[in-house]
């Protein structure tokens, strides 16, 4: 078995610690773990993820496959003790970091850093993978089971607005980008939306010394409520796969459309600075700019200048955008071809996320 991880939205890195101990336990022990980067900066977390702490509650297990003496609370305890336990809100995220560092030593895990999956080809009983990379120990290798856990970016890539495409890159970035905030000291910033990775960034902006920043939000109010966290029992979602197909599309489409809100903490972060502006229903129409400054146009008339510009935009799901399943992509079944919903709960992106077999398989 081969487990593909690389840096994505989600914790791939999370997402790979966790399959080998199950897989151990299942006395599954042939498997291979491949990630594009070097050792110890597996996952966004010291790389493109700029939270302060993680946004899921300390008691989570994690990765530790129900094995007490694995979990981040034991790591946790065992260092600076129950009462730094009780008194901890959140887990920061570099720490978070170090937990999964430790996890994949203690466990030693068969992680291949520094090496890049850049094709996975049917042949015969066997997927062919092809690899690249200063790590990769040879240019190909034959899995029965390819795992990937590679988050949403694993299915397609960032969202990049139309109005940004002809921009020179020095204007702008995506959220998962790696972004020089030292450079934007005393400069103006704008930033598109206002989800976690939105204000994650701003925040990141802002305590670099940015002159201001002004988030731009097409919603007319503030998402304040994760409706969605309700759902999130091991009950609902160990049954989820069995509900017929219109009700996980009703849930789904209720998630998108209320929008999951940024963390409290997170947009207090943001919002304790005297320089930081929120601006509602405001759709950006399109951006000119100089050799100097951008001026961005709403479709409401209105206009701002700034120097700078952030999308917080997500990413798309799209399966025939990953170079990795070149040839067979278009086969992938998506949820467009197997639900057509009614008309009010029509949403295209939704549409494009593949539609998994009861073990997440395409």
């Amino acid at each position: 078995m081969a487990t593909v991880s690389s840096t994505s939205p989600s914790s791939a890195a999370a997402c790979a610690a966790w399959w080998p101990p199950s897989l151990l336990s299942s006395g599954i022990t042939n498997i291979r773990i491949f990630d594009r980067n070097p050792a110890g900066f597996e996952g966004p977390w010291v790389n493109y993820a700029r939270m302060e702490t993680l946004r899921s509650p300390k008691q989570l297990t994690g990765p530790a496959f129900g094995m007490a003496s694995l979990t981040f609370r034991a790591w946790f305890t065992v260092q600076f003790g129950d009462a730094a336990w009780e008194a901890l809100d959140k887990i920061p995220r570099t720490m978070w970091m170090d937990y999964l560092r430790w996890f994949r030593s203690v466990l030693a895990i068969p992680v291949e850093n520094e090496t890049s999956i850049d094709r996975i080809m049917p042949a015969g009983e066997h997927l062919r993978l092809d690899l690249s990379g200063a790590g990769a120990r040879q240019p190909r290798v034959l899995a029965r089971k390819v795992v990937m856990a590679t988050g949403r970016d694993g299915t397609g890539h960032p969202n990049i607005p139309a109005f940004v495409r002809d921009l020179p890159k020095r204007f702008w970035a995506h959220s998962s980008d790696d972004i020089d905030f030292k450079a934007l000291k005393g400069r103006r910033v704008a930033v598109v939306g206002v989800g976690a990775s939105a204000v994650d960034n701003s925040a990141e902006a802002l305590e670099a010394g940015a002159a201001e920043v002004r988030h731009l939000i097409r919603r007319k109010t503030m998402p304040t409520i994760n409706k969605m966290m309700g759902i999130g029992s091991y009950g609902f979602t160990a049954a989820f796969p069995r509900l017929v197909d219109a009700w996980r599309w009703r849930f789904m489409h209720y998630s998108f459309v209320t929008q999951t809100p940024a963390p409290r903490g997170s947009t207090l972060r943001v919002s304790r600075h005297p320089n930081a502006y929120f601006h509602f229903g405001k759709v950006i129409e399109r951006i000119a700019h100089d050799s100097r400054e951008l001026e961005i146009v709403m479709t409401d008339g209105t206009r701002l200048k700034t120097d700078f510009v952030i999308l917080g935009t997500g990413f798309t799901v799209e399966p025939l955008a990953r170079t990795e399943l070149d040839g067979y992509a278009d086969k992938i079944l998506l949820w467009r071809d197997r639900y057509q919903p009614p008309a009010d709960l029509a949403h295209s992106e939704i549409g494009n996320f593949p539609y998994l077999s009861e073990d997440f398989a395409f």
